[in-house]
């Protein structure tokens, strides 16, 4: 997925007016996330499928299957 876009250039594509929301949203910091909305945008401008961004996270078992 590398496009070497910078947060500054990604910012301007998402339609925000600094890197303040991304660079937080990718540190999760002061509970700063990625909505539902930006993982479309994300996928869009990285010419990907949005579930790329979920292919290595693992889904623990619910608790009724453990």
């Amino acid at each position: 997925m590398a496009k070497g876009l910078s947060q500054l250039k990604l910012s301007e594509e998402m339609n925000f007016k600094s890197v303040g929301f991304i660079g937080q949203a990718e540190l999760y910091m002061g509970k700063r996330h990625f909505n539902l909305l930006h993982l479309y945008q994300l996928a869009s401008i990285l010419e990907c499928n949005i579930e790329d961004f979920f292919k290595d996270i693992e889904i623990p078992p619910k608790k009724s299957e453990i």
